[in-house]
C-alpha cells in the first residue's frame, strides 16, 4: 500500500514504459545510495502546502519536489530527464488511494559540470522541478 505522495509519484515512474526501460525500479529519495547503478532518478520533497479557496479549506495539497536525473553521460541524462518528463506531464491519475489531480513540471536544467562520483566516475545530471496537486481518497 502507497502511504505518501513520494511512494506515488515513485510509482508512476517505475510504471512508465520509458522510464522503466531506462532505470528498472531505482528511483529513490536523496541522497542516493553510493552503490547505485546508473542510470537512476533520485527526488527531494522541498515542501508541502494545502491548498485554500475563497470558501476556506480544501482536501488539496500541493508538494514540490525536485528530481535529479543521473547518468554516465550527458546523452544518458538528458534521455532519462526526457522520458521523467513525458511520465510527468500534466499526469493527472489515482495511485493506491492517492489522487493526483494534476503535476506541472516548472524547470529543468543540466547541472553545471559533472559530477566526480567517488570511484572518480563522471556523472551528470539533469534536474527537474515540479508541483504536484494531490489529496488522498
Amino acid at each position: 500500500m502507497i502511504t505518501t505522495i513520494e511512494a506515488a509519484l515513485r510509482y508512476v515512474l517505475i510504471n512508465d514504459a520509458s522510464v522503466a526501460a531506462l532505470i528498472v525500479a531505482r528511483v529513490q529519495p536523496a541522497p542516493a545510495p553510493a552503490e547505485l547503478d546508473y542510470p537512476f532518478v533520485n527526488y527531494t520533497v522541498h515542501d508541502e502546502r494545502e491548498q485554500t479557496h475563497q470558501g476556506g479549506e480544501t482536501a488539496l495539497t500541493r508538494t514540490h519536489f525536485t528530481l535529479d536525473c543521473w547518468a554516465t553521460t550527458h546523452d544518458a541524462a538528458n534521455s532519462l530527464a526526457n522520458a521523467v518528463r513525458d511520465a510527468l506531464r500534466c499526469f493527472a491519475g489515482t495511485v493506491d488511494g492517492y489522487v493526483i489531480r494534476y503535476c506541472r513540471l516548472l524547470s529543468r536544467r543540466a547541472l553545471d559540470e559533472p559530477i566526480v562520483t567517488g570511484d572518480d566516475e563522471l556523472a551528470y545530471v539533469q534536474r527537474l522541478t515540479c508541483f504536484v496537486d494531490h489529496f488522498r481518497a
